[in-house]
């Protein structure tokens, strides 16, 4: 059926679904089918608004810089389809997805003659993202929630952690019109007992957060309360740096590439995850792992400079609170350009 790897991303560009059956009913039927892949490795589960991609970033930095393999599953792509699922930054290739596909096409066969019907796109994606990372068994896989949380085919996941980065109204058709009915949708990855790190999010959002997280008995780490971000400010090369903090430790002049107090935000989000994950595992890493990770993590067109002459920036916001940090670094760092 499926001979070369355009074949492969031909079929999967043209799976639609049959109906729109919110839920992830499919995809816990495709898990069964396949043995249940999602639970064979140890995963962190990440949702939000903006900001889901830098945290992916930051974290595999982390990781890799103390010695561990990391799975990531991201979307869009940006390149290839490849980088959607990932490990050490590098994507699978072409032979890995085409075999993936000959293993879910007679599957996705069979469900699509149920009364639950074919599989989305993102779906088919997500069962193939599963499998593999259920088969290479990297010592971490980072879930990048494609929409909203709670119905979201990731979601059929158990993480060892969940982290929710930023709440904003974006797909409002999708998940409703107000920052609680969004940060709903979004608190739907938390799971019973397993701990939840959330970011810089606005109190309308906190409270839904921690209401949900208090139900299932989730320890949370929440920023601006239980760690922080003190003495930030710009330096050379457009580097941000920040003092980390949390209860009784801090650890000072952390520098990191990505530009932007949001990245900032997002940084101390993200290593707040790490530490918290590092916890739960009993991992060992120092200071200089930490400040080697979070400086060598990179995400394209995250105000990425790719000229210098002609001053040129790529950025990808794509809806209004992305828009508005874009801006506020715009200000901030080239105030006196057009």
């Amino acid at each position: 059926m499926f001979d070369t790897y355009e074949d492969a991303l031909e079929w999967i560009h043209t799976r639609k679904g049959t109906t729109p059956k919110p839920g992830i009913r499919r995809m816990e039927w495709m898990m069964e089918k396949l043995g249940h892949p999602e639970r064979k490795f140890r995963s962190i589960h990440i949702a939000g608004t903006n900001g889901k991609g830098s945290t992916v970033a930051y974290l595999t930095s982390l990781f890799q810089a103390t010695g561990n393999t990391v799975g990531s599953f991201t979307s869009p792509h940006i390149m290839s389809f490849n980088e959607r699922i990932s490990i050490n930054g590098h994507p699978i290739t072409d032979e890995e997805v085409l075999s993936l596909v000959q293993k879910i096409s007679p599957l996705y066969e069979e469900i699509s003659k149920t009364e639950w019907g074919g599989l989305t796109e993102f779906e088919v994606v997500t069962c193939m993202m599963f499998l593999y990372f259920s088969l290479a068994q990297p010592d971490v896989v980072l879930l990048e929630v494609g929409l909203g949380g709670l119905f979201d085919s990731t979601n059929v996941v158990q993480p060892n952690l969940s982290i929710i980065t930023t709440i904003g109204l974006d797909h409002i058709k999708i998940l409703g019109n107000t920052m609680e009915d969004i940060a709903f949708q979004k608190a739907g990855i938390i799971k019973p007992t397993i701990p939840v790190v959330i970011g810089n999010v606005e109190e309308e959002a906190k409270e839904v957060l921690l209401q949900v997280a208090n139900e299932n008995k989730s320890e949370v780490k929440l920023f601006g309360r239980d760690f922080h971000v003190n003495n930030s400010c710009s330096g050379k090369n457009y580097h941000e740096y920040f003092d980390y903090s949390e209860q009784d430790r801090t650890i000072s002049h952390l520098e990191i590439g990505l530009i932007g107090q949001h990245q900032i935000e997002n940084a101390a989000t993200s290593l707040q995850a790490f530490l918290t994950f590092a916890s739960l595992i009993n991992s060992s890493y120092t200071d200089e792992q930490i400040r080697e990770g979070l400086l060598n993590a990179f995400w394209p067109v995250r105000l990425e400079i790719i000229s210098q002459d002609p001053f040129i920036i790529l950025d990808g916001a794509h809806n209004e609170p992305a828009m508005e940090v874009l801006l506020a670094a715009m200000q901030g760092h080239f105030p006196g350009k057009k």
